[in-house]
């Protein structure tokens, strides 16, 4: 997903940084929405793009992950998706640290992220069958996430 979301911003800045209104990968957020749309072209839009969780995680002193739940909904009616993105300070700014475009947050302790995770979709009401469970575990010596399957 690239290196750095934010290179103005100091690590500093990740408890309050405005998500709700930055530039987070493709997505232009104000007040928390962004929109999407098929190409550059397109005048009404695909997407709708919206921030339902954020969330800081620090599983250790000067260690700081901001976790983003999205909900994706398509505008013509196809069904939605949720997005998690986990951003992090890193050599004295922010960058991504995890990307999953189809994951709910299940929960949040010491060292770890649980994520329940969709598998196929189903059609219409069925929605996606269940996917599965990941741990994002992190490593200190890393100062990263690392995903393990459960």
């Amino acid at each position: 997903m690239g290196t750095s979301a934010y290179p103005q911003t100091a690590c500093g800045d990740l408890k309050t940084l405005d998500v709700r209104n930055t530039v987070l990968g493709p997505w232009v957020l104000e007040n928390g929405k962004a929109l999407e749309y098929e190409n550059s072209n397109s005048r009404n839009p695909e997407w709708e793009v919206q921030i339902t969780k954020d969330t800081i995680f620090q599983p250790e002193r000067g260690i700081l992950f901001r976790v983003l739940q999205f909900e994706r909904n398509h505008l013509k009616g196809s069904g939605q998706l949720r997005p998690i993105r986990i951003i992090q300070c890193r050599d004295g700014e922010v960058s991504f640290a995890y990307a999953n475009d189809n994951a709910t947050l299940l929960l949040i302790q010491e060292k770890r992220i649980r994520l329940q995770t969709f598998g196929k979709y189903l059609g219409g009401t069925k929605g996606f069958e269940t996917g599965p469970i990941l741990d994002l575990t992190y490593h200190s010596q890393t100062k990263s996430l690392i995903e393990l399957k459960k």
